[in-house]
């Protein structure tokens, strides 16, 4: 199978579909060279969502806080905050206290990025999109910031806690499952990442997977008749029934992979 795809219809320019991972490993730039060749070759690339305007919003003082002027102490009891906290400055080297206003969901984003070699500076996505940048491509995000946060609003508290308290209770699977994540990306097995993906999502995969994909398939469908893509999305939103490349395929369009 392949992360790359190509989409053609007879009378439109043909484009390229890529499914990444936010990630700067290794292992997400394997074919960083192949892709890039592909991105040059574009007139518009088609981010996730607006890179810039993303880093925009978390550069503002309460873009990374809970709501309500909340912590990590009102969501849990002090003994279980204890124990994590020391878990964080052991396996982590970071201080829970430092983190402690931010959602949980970013606390776990941040723990995986600890748990992963940084071998670049940006991970995939917002790599290949300064590339696109300096070479003066249009620049485009499938979904809005407003949009990523109407998403984010929709995961309680409770749901991110427990994540995060889940994670911690057993980091070494948690570690071997980032690492075998990694694989199954670096192999290109994009369908057997969707289906991990899918299962550790569980209840929210509706509002994280299925109700995305069909907001992004609208955005996509009204670039793809006026210019020559690169779309570069989470790989998890590809493949599957609600997945991209098959509602893409349902629009009339010629999906093939393509052999990096």
């Amino acid at each position: 199978m392949s992360i790359l795809w190509r989409i053609s219809r007879p009378g439109y320019p043909a484009s390229h579909i890529l499914g990444t991972m936010h990630i700067s490993n290794r292992a997400a730039f394997r074919y960083i060279d192949q892709l890039t060749r592909y991105v040059l070759d574009a007139q518009l690339f088609v981010a996730e969502t607006d890179i810039r305007a993303m880093h925009e919003k978390m550069s503002h003082p309460d873009a990374m806080h809970i709501p309500m002027g909340k912590t990590l102490h009102d969501l849990i009891s002090p003994k279980k905050y204890k124990k994590i906290h020391q878990l964080c400055l052991k396996v982590f080297k970071l201080d829970l206290d430092t983190m402690s206003n931010m959602p949980p969901v970013l606390i776990i984003n941040l723990l995986m990025q600890q748990l992963m070699q940084k071998d670049y500076q940006h991970s995939l996505d917002a790599h290949l999109w300064q590339i696109a940048d300096q070479q003066g491509l249009i620049l485009k995000g499938l979904e809005s910031v407003e949009d990523q946060q109407e998403v984010f609003d929709q995961m309680s508290l409770q749901w991110q806690t427990k994540q995060l308290l889940s994670m911690l209770s057993n980091i070494s699977k948690f570690r071997k499952s980032t690492r075998m994540m990694m694989q199954m990306y670096e192999r290109q097995e994009i369908f057997k990442l969707y289906r991990y993906t899918k299962k550790q999502l569980g209840g929210m995969r509706k509002i994280l997977l299925y109700d995305r994909n069909q907001k992004m398939l609208d955005v996509l469908l009204d670039y793809l008749p006026q210019h020559k893509c690169f779309i570069a999305v989470g790989a998890a939103h590809l493949p599957g029934y609600r997945g991209l490349l098959r509602q893409i395929k349902h629009a009339q369009y010629r999906v093939e992979a393509v052999n990096l």
